[in-house]
């Protein structure tokens, strides 16, 4: 399974109005977001038809359902690549929607480890089975006036699935299951987390953040901060949370519930069975690096099956203490 760490960076200018943030990526990206979002409707299937024909109105719904958030950016795709905003929605929102679809599933492994020297290091399979979302990888930068922090998506993505803001934290989101079909009553999980990225400072205000808002449907988030307590993953369902905080040199995330308040939400025994075996091995690769590990070290695990399989298109590690990232994808 060949990868590649060539990949193109943008600079998304949020100082600027939302209809002009994504000129640039819309004048050479068109090609490839119109593939992600014929992609991202095919593999929604009736689901996607029937959720088009709901979204009638999809500005005022999105404005209802999300707080306003990123409408304007959606809305420029839409008119760039001449097609409607439901359809730009579908790529947005196919986290989301995929919860009322279960035939589909984004696994994704994740783990923060402790390393001498570097502090906090984030590792991160992401397993999504939308075609060619490896080849169409991109790292976007955004900046204003104060800050600056960067993103692993794909053209016509407005939400954050994977990011880092250099000095402060790193977050990765992980697909988290349901027994309901659940609807649409808060934050989507990616548009929350690029609103984290864009307004908090720290690791602790982004926890606070993350694990307090109303939400579309279940997640799990993995933070990474600074020091070496700094590591924790936050399993959420649409109003409730449970953290779990690093406890020895490193925590490991998969997708399925540990709290056992959320027992009953690990009803689908293939995905439980398939997300142990993943955070398993990534365990026991961890383990055999011993104290000290290398970043190719750790790299190396990323690439161990069943941690590595046939869904996953981005392989990442960031250093939120030094701002460092390496990103690979899957071509």
């Amino acid at each position: 399974m060949p990868f590649s760490s060539m990949i193109k960076k943008y600079e998304i200018n949020l100082n600027k109005e939302e209809e002009t943030r994504w000129a640039e990526v819309i004048k050479s990206e068109q090609k490839n977001a119109r593939l992600m979002i014929e992609n991202s409707t095919e593999d929604l299937g009736l689901m996607s038809k029937m959720l088009l024909k709901i979204f009638k109105n999809p500005i005022g719904k999105l404005y209802k359902i999300y707080g306003g958030l990123y409408i304007n950016e959606m809305k420029a795709w839409a008119n760039a690549l001449d097609i409607s905003v439901n359809e730009v929605i579908t790529l947005n929102c196919q986290y989301e929607f995929n919860h009322l679809h279960l035939s589909l599933n984004f696994g994704c492994t994740a783990a923060a480890i402790w390393v001498k020297g570097l502090g906090m290091v984030h590792l991160r399979n992401m397993d999504w089975p939308l075609n060619n979302m490896g080849k169409a990888t991109r790292i976007f930068e955004f900046k204003d006036s104060r800050r600056k922090f960067l993103t692993v998506g794909v053209p016509g993505q407005i939400g954050v699935l994977s990011g880092i803001l250099p000095g402060a934290y790193s977050v990765t989101i992980n697909y988290a299951p349901t027994v309901t079909n659940s609807w649409f009553s808060g934050y989507g999980p990616l548009f929350q987390l690029r609103e984290v990225f864009e307004n908090c400072d720290t690791f602790e205000e982004a926890v606070k953040e993350l694990k307090n808002n109303a939400l579309a449907t279940n997640v799990f988030y993995l933070v990474c901060g600074i020091k070496k307590d700094q590591a924790c993953v936050i399993e959420r369902t649409k109003k409730e949370s449970s953290i779990k905080y690093i406890k020895g040199s490193y925590l490991t995330l998969g997708n399925h519930f540990k709290s056992k308040k959320f027992n009953d939400l690990n009803d689908d025994d293939e995905l439980y069975e398939d997300s142990s075996a993943r955070e398993d091995k990534l365990q026991e690769m961890l383990e055999e690096l011993g104290t000290d590990p290398s970043l190719e070290g750790l790299a190396s695990c990323l690439d161990e099956k069943p941690t590595l399989n046939e869904d996953t298109c981005q392989q990442m590690i960031f250093i939120p203490k030094t701002g460092q990232y390496k990103v690979w994808r899957k071509v």
